[in-house]
């Protein structure tokens, strides 16, 4: 009798931690949860996410929108570190430059975007964008591939 007590309590803890396991998972707990701070949760993922150069060449786009351009130029430059052939990146740098009314820099990032990625639409649309607003429109349509015309 007591060996089959101890399988059934057994079964039954091991039930248990199962369920815990599936509810925590499906409930969406995460470890923040469990932290007791003064913080919002998402400050303390922060620390905890390394962002890849996609993901800061699109915060730098949203700052850039917002027209907070040291958050911009900085999530750009950080892309830029992580991964230099992003062209997408260099890119962005020449676009936040040019609205800091640094067209030195901005012309040399806008140069390296366009040997990094020679043939990728959305950096060659954006550097359109880019000589357009330095009033050379001519230049950036020139370098335009044939295939992102249309």
């Amino acid at each position: 009798m007591p060996s089959f007590l101890r399988k059934f309590l057994s079964l039954v803890a091991a039930g248990g931690l199962a369920w815990l396991s599936i509810a925590f998972c499906l409930g969406g707990i995460v470890p923040y949860d469990f932290v007791e701070s003064k913080l919002p949760p998402s400050a303390l993922t922060d620390s905890w996410r390394i962002l890849g150069a996609d993901q800061l060449v699109s915060a730098s786009e949203r700052a850039l929108l917002g027209n907070n351009l040291k958050k911009a130029e900085q999530a750009a430059s950080i892309a830029l570190r992580r991964d230099p052939s992003h062209g997408g990146a260099a890119t962005q740098l020449a676009l936040t430059y040019l609205r800091q009314g640094k067209t030195v820099e901005a012309d040399r990032f806008a140069e390296r975007a366009k040997l990094l990625w020679p043939s990728r639409c959305s950096t060659n649309l954006s550097l359109v964008r880019y000589w357009q607003e330095r009033g050379q429109a001519e230049k950036g349509l020139a370098n335009l591939p044939t295939r992102c015309k249309s």
